[in-house]
């Protein structure tokens, strides 16, 4: 999953079904939409596809105002993200010695690796999730910090 995090600000006139029509934005992808909502705040919402062709989901993300400041929601991606839509997925497992350095399978080689990306999320040979929590983190207070400059009152007007 990619590390960056989109933010659009648009008009509440816009209907987000009719705004993203033929836009696809994965699954995978962070997509907040920012819209006014009264004098002094906003409504923020997740919005992403399963994949192209199928309608687009919308997560309500969190609110901010003038008084209050920003309030998100507290569940990670793949909480927000539990339903494919019907789409399945095909998995495998294959439990290999450590101390192979690659495994064959037909005619194919595939080298050991000590962790890689799948989802969005870092799986690792030695079953530790401490890599995942702290990317999480970092990719968390980089969100935080790119817009907690945007969080001052009036903010909206000033776009």
């Amino acid at each position: 999953m990619s590390k960056a995090t989109w933010m659009l600000f648009v008009d509440t006139t816009w209907p987000l079904d009719e705004f993203f029509s033929d836009v696809y934005i994965p699954f995978d992808c962070e997509f907040v939409v920012v819209q006014p909502a009264g004098d002094e705040g906003a409504v923020l919402t997740e919005v992403y596809r399963v994949r192209p062709s199928s309608p687009l989901q919308k997560y309500h993300f969190g609110t901010w105002s003038a008084v209050d400041g920003l309030f998100c929601t507290d569940k990670s991606l793949y909480q927000r993200r539990d339903n494919l839509q019907g789409l399945a997925l095909k998995t495998a497992f294959l439990k290999v010695s450590v101390l192979a350095h690659s495994v064959r399978i037909d005619n194919s080689a595939f080298e050991r690796v000590e962790g890689f990306k799948y989802v969005g999320t870092t799986l690792a040979n030695r079953n530790s999730i401490a890599e995942e929590i702290n990317s999480s983190l970092r990719s968390g207070n980089a969100c935080y910090h790119s817009v907690q400059n945007l969080c001052l009152p009036g903010w909206y007007q000033k776009i």
